[in-house]
């Protein structure tokens, strides 16, 4: 590993002998060649972040086609299964994503079927000729 050095010997003697304004402009120098150079390493690992993240990416929606087509009747319940799996996933932070849809599969399996007997239940139709003066709005 390179030990970087921003301030040399001799503007450390300059800091020490010299004078408030001077020692003020070294060490706005030497802050400038850090804030340089950390902008400078910032902008040269862009690109392989970028790939890496593209990558994952990638592999996350292929994850995400594979176990709807494990589970072909999800795709109907898009909304449901999107929200449980970002529970588990706030849940599990920092967990495989493929343990994170086999954790959330089981509840979504759940929710869907709760759904489904929600559907089933008889509703009353409530009377709307008493509102708006007795106008019926459906």
């Amino acid at each position: 590993m390179n030990k970087l050095q921003f301030i040399t010997k001799e503007e450390m003697m300059e800091i020490q002998r010299g004078t408030v304004e001077s020692a003020a402009r070294i060490i706005n120098e030497v802050l400038s060649r850090v804030y340089n150079k950390a902008v400078e390493d910032t902008i040269r690992q862009t690109p392989d972040l970028m790939l890496r993240l593209f990558v994952s990416q990638q592999a996350q929606q292929k994850q995400v086609k594979d176990f709807y087509d494990r589970n072909p009747n999800f795709k109907a319940h898009r909304d449901i299964v999107q929200s449980t799996v970002q529970q588990v996933e706030a849940a599990n932070a920092g967990k495989d994503y493929n343990f994170i849809l086999g954790l959330a599969e089981p509840i979504i399996r759940g929710r869907i079927s709760k759904l489904a007997e929600l559907k089933e239940l008889p509703v009353d139709k409530p009377d709307l000729s008493k509102l708006n003066g007795g106008m019926d709005v459906l």
